[in-house]
């Protein structure tokens, strides 16, 4: 079996060391931020997703890059399970918060959440049956290397390295994997789309509303809606599936996946601080949806945030109101 070319290889780690730079620069922008907000608050569920998705990207990437000076089986193995652990938590909470984000602005309407949440759960889904299959981990060089048997075509074997080679070619393992990979993506894309269209229905009467005279700039509705986060992560997994069709590597998919998962997990924990930031620990409330209210609390700031607000305030749409304080 070939091994995979030297301008992939570098590649691939050029990416991995991207993905660990971008994730490692946002995570020291937004440190302050992150014990404030985080750190120095009650244990929630927006805890969990926002540690999940700040932290899960950096374990990742150095699981990728360590390096076992006399690997074992069992060592590799290990790695490989770690990695898949974290792997599979980040996917699942990245689908989480799509689905309590539209459960939030829809009003608690289950149509629409229940949507969302079988979409987003396809990528979380498949990444897990994968991780799941049957799979022989053993040396090759010196280096960790996992076969999996069951998805092997007869007369080959798919090897990928944990760490840094892959083996085998295109016309071997490599339709099968980007048929995959085609899915998933293609999964996300209409995830985000689903968010964006729910989204905007929502704050139609927002630009009603900014239309009869309230002065709201444009930049500001898209950021207190959510548009700004959920659209860029479509575009950025517009750029990775046409990136996966037209320049895959050997095993199907384009190492640019690692700086879309970096880029995507930095959008979503900074947006979890913004809505966070709104919270004023001298006056935080409980939500006042009795249905509800402990699950919502959990991941988006209380609908009042303070008891003295303007008439022109109280007047602003529900959508908005969250990101609103005097």
């Amino acid at each position: 079996m070939s091994s995979l070319g030297e301008p992939s290889v570098f590649f691939l780690n050029a990416c991995v060391l991207v993905t660990a730079v971008v994730a490692g620069h946002d995570t020291l922008l937004t440190l302050s931020r992150e014990i404030e907000f985080i750190w120095t608050q009650r244990f929630k569920l927006r805890t969990v997703l926002f540690l999940l998705q700040r932290y899960a990207i950096l374990v990742n990437a150095l699981l990728y890059v360590v390096q076992v000076d006399r690997p074992t089986v069992l060592s590799c193995e290990s790695i490989a399970i770690a990695s898949y652990a974290v792997s599979a938590a980040g996917l699942l909470s990245v689908a989480c918060f799509s689905v309590l984000r539209v459960w939030v602005i829809s009003s608690q309407r289950w149509l629409p959440t229940a949507s969302v949440f079988l979409v987003s759960m396809v990528v979380p889904a498949m990444n897990i049956y994968t991780y799941c299959q049957p799979q022989r981990f053993y040396l090759n060089d010196g280096k960790c290397a996992v076969e999996f048997t069951e998805m092997a075509i007869p007369g080959t074997a798919r090897v990928c390295s944990i760490l840094i080679q892959a083996y085998g070619t295109m016309s071997e393992f490599g339709e099968r994997d980007r048929t995959f990979s085609f899915v998933v993506r293609c999964s996300a894309i209409a995830s985000d789309l689903l968010v964006l269209i729910i989204t905007w229905t929502k704050t139609t009467d927002v630009w009603k509303f900014r239309s009869s005279g309230f002065k709201l700039p444009i930049k500001t509705l898209f950021f207190r809606s959510g548009s700004e986060y959920f659209l860029v992560l479509l575009l950025l997994n517009v750029i990775t599936l046409v990136l996966d069709v037209t320049v895959p590597d050997v095993v199907g998919v384009t190492p640019f996946v690692y700086i879309h998962d970096a880029i995507a997990a930095n959008l979503i924990a900074r947006f979890i601080l913004d809505l966070q930031s709104v919270l004023n620990p001298e006056d935080t409330t409980t939500m006042a949806t009795a249905s509800s209210g402990s699950l919502l609390d959990n991941i988006l700031p209380p609908d009042d945030v303070s008891s003295t607000r303007s008439s022109k305030i109280e007047n602003i749409p529900e959508p908005l109101r969250p990101m609103d304080r005097e």
